[in-house]
């Protein structure tokens, strides 16, 4: 800056420029040198700034995680609990159902007659049929329902 000054006074003596000429330059240099200043004090205020609220930033995010991990540590063991109570039940549901299953097709299996008659062929007799009115014909029964394996 001081070289600048040193260059205009020198253009004054020269003649190159005039004295006014060479006040307004002066003076212009002297507004930008303030405004130069004014930036760089704002800029470093600007920077103290962002890193201030970095730093808190970064605080509540730790925070943050201390405060949900100590939640969570609460909440496990209840989860957990409620994890392994749901398996349970899920399991208990899922063996009757397998039971119910295989009980309904050891049913089907047997063939068993519907009603307590059975007439002397095998045939299972609907029960409004006495067995001695039933008849056989071609190895089946006349009510539709299937003969009982021997």
């Amino acid at each position: 800056m001081k070289e600048e000054r040193m260059r205009i006074l020198k253009m004054i003596e020269d003649g190159k420029i005039s004295a006014e000429d060479g006040v307004m330059l002066l003076d212009a240099m002297a507004a930008n040198a303030s405004f130069d200043g004014d930036f760089e004090q704002e800029s470093r205020e600007f920077e103290k700034k962002l890193n201030a609220f970095a730093k808190n930033a970064e605080a509540f995010a730790k925070d943050c995680g201390n405060k949900m991990e100590g939640a969570f540590r609460e909440v496990e063991p209840t989860l957990r609990k409620a994890s392994k109570a749901v398996l349970s039940k899920t399991a208990s549901v899922i063996d009757d159902l397998s039971k119910a299953i295989n009980e309904s097709l050891q049913n089907m299996d047997k063939q068993e007659c519907c009603c307590e008659e059975e007439a002397e062929c095998g045939c299972c007799c609907c029960e409004d049929e006495p067995a001695e009115e039933c008849c056989c014909e071609n190895d089946g029964c006349c009510c539709d329902d299937t003969p009982k394996e021997n």
